[in-house]
């Protein structure tokens, strides 16, 4: 049967990409074509396919230049991570949230409290533990545990919560490692900026209070700060701009990549376990902080000792930043456990004298971290090679970095690699972390605490005191490492 009258059409627009991605589509489409001349399937006209047509559109796709970042491009536009996005994820990969919607300000996703009642959501949980979660630890042959990165200010302080909640219950002798990620605090010229990070900080000290709880170590990192460069000490070859997510999201993820990355390895890998028990020696102590040099500032044609020579004893590490505290770094103080790792050095380096292979390198960077005044008792040094490529650091990292090349005279910068140091440490300054984590929930507002009072979850203004006084009890437990 026939229809007749008008039909309607209903078009949008597409959705606009960015230089940068449509990049990445028109590389895809090239390498298909590729692998289509180099299949042993023969196709004809008579398939629909004009391989003439194919050829030419392969021999006119751009070519890819070691020198193509789309750095200006992507500084200027980016504001979400797929904006930036270079990897292909699995299907089971995403959760969609479909009770919220990014950017609405009518109903935001700001509340530990929101991420908790959504988590006890039974069509939620039964999506992301049946089909994601024990859909992926099912496909590994040894599954060791889980890497946990939770954005702890809004409402997936909440949900990071209840999954390592469910997670713990779930593979109870299994580590975690986690990673408290706050976002900036708002500028507080605005009435509504201060209530907003009063709630981030209460969220804050609530998720620490959770994850520290489920976690096998629980590491806070803040993003770096504009006022914390120092042109002379740990950003002297960084031209960041750490106002911008773009930015600051990019050096906590070096960081975060290169602390766990011994235990990513295939080649000579070091147990997940092993670098948590050496960091905090069991669960006495699951806090723990992280420091990084990025970059490494290390020379071409010098030994190690060179950069290491340039710290005395009871000083400031000046090429590296304390994450976690916040502060310049300070090795001088006392350690119960920490875990040093040095990748791309011997990639980088072309050692006239000095460390000739990964045991000599791991040897020397052992012996300095000895001969402080205070060396912990237990200590873990890593070399895991595979320096940070080049093009992933554009526009970021300085041209004059030392690792990047042009430290003789006479030689040109060439986009290289960089080298990376994290040392990732227990000790019993961490008390002082505890305890201003735990301040906003002491000194909670009727406003603010209303607000995490409702829905299905939420919380009395007895739970969150009795929360602020599990931190307090936690801070205590660093008394002991003195």
């Amino acid at each position: 049967m026939r229809r007749s009258g008008p039909v309607e059409t209903y078009t949008e627009p597409p959705f606009h990409k960015n230089a940068f991605l449509r990049h990445l589509d028109e590389q895809e489409s090239a390498d298909a074509v590729r692998s289509f001349h180099q299949s042993p399937l023969k196709l004809g006209r008579a398939d629909g396919i004009d391989l003439v047509g194919l050829e030419q559109a392969s021999t006119s796709s751009p070519s890819t230049s070691a020198t193509l970042t789309f750095a200006d491009e992507l500084e200027a536009s980016a504001t979400t991570w797929s904006d930036f996005n270079k990897l292909y994820y699995h299907p089971k990969t995403m959760v969609e949230i479909r009770d919220y919607v990014h950017g609405d300000e009518e109903n935001p996703f700001a509340l530990f409290t929101q991420g908790r009642e959504l988590f006890a959501n039974p069509e939620f949980q039964d999506d992301f533990v049946d089909e994601r979660l024990r859909f992926f630890a099912e496909e590994c042959d040894s599954l060791q545990g889980f890497n946990v990165l939770g954005d702890v200010s809004d409402g997936f302080s909440g949900l990071a919560a209840s999954i390592l909640e469910f997670v713990r219950d779930e593979f109870p002798k299994k580590d975690i490692l986690s990673f408290g990620i706050p976002k900036p605090l708002l500028p507080e010229h605005q009435e509504k900026n201060r209530v907003l990070n009063s709630v981030n900080l209460v969220n804050t000290g609530l998720a620490m209070n959770s994850m520290a709880e489920f976690s096998s170590m629980y590491v806070p990192l803040h993003p770096p700060r504009s006022t914390d460069l120092d042109g002379s000490g740990w950003s002297k070859y960084i031209r960041s701009n750490f106002s911008k997510p773009y930015h600051w999201t990019a050096y906590l993820a070096c960081a975060v990549e290169t602390v766990t990355l011994p235990y990513r390895l295939k080649a000579e890998p070091l147990l997940m376990g092993d670098l948590i028990s050496t960091v905090n020696g069991g669960k006495t102590a699951p806090v723990a902080a992280l420091a990084a040099s990025i970059p490494f500032p290390v020379k071409r044609h010098s030994p190690l000792t060179t950069i290491l020579k340039t710290v005395p004893p009871q000083s400031k590490i000046p090429w590296m930043f304390d994450l976690t505290m916040h502060l310049p770094y300070n090795l001088a103080e006392q350690q119960a456990g920490e875990c040093a790792i040095l990748r791309g050095v011997l990639e980088q380096a072309e050692f006239v004298t000095g460390p000739k292979s990964k045991s000599d390198l791991e040897s020397i960077l052992n012996s300095f971290l000895a001969s402080f005044p205070a060396p912990s008792a237990r200590r873990l040094v890593f070399d895991a090679g595979s320096p940070i490529d080049d093009l992933d650091v554009h526009g970021v990292i300085d041209d004059n970095t030392p690792s990047r090349g042009a430290n003789t005279p006479g030689e040109s910068v060439q986009p290289a690699h960089i080298s990376v140091m994290t040392h990732m440490r227990t000790m019993p300054r961490i008390k002082e972390l505890i305890e201003k984590t735990a301040q906003p929930l002491r000194n909670i507002g009727v406003r603010v605490a209303a607000e995490f009072s409702k829905g299905s979850r939420g919380f009395s203004l007895d739970d969150i005191k009795a929360a602020a006084e599990a931190l307090h009890a936690l801070a205590e437990a660093y008394d002991e490492l003195d």
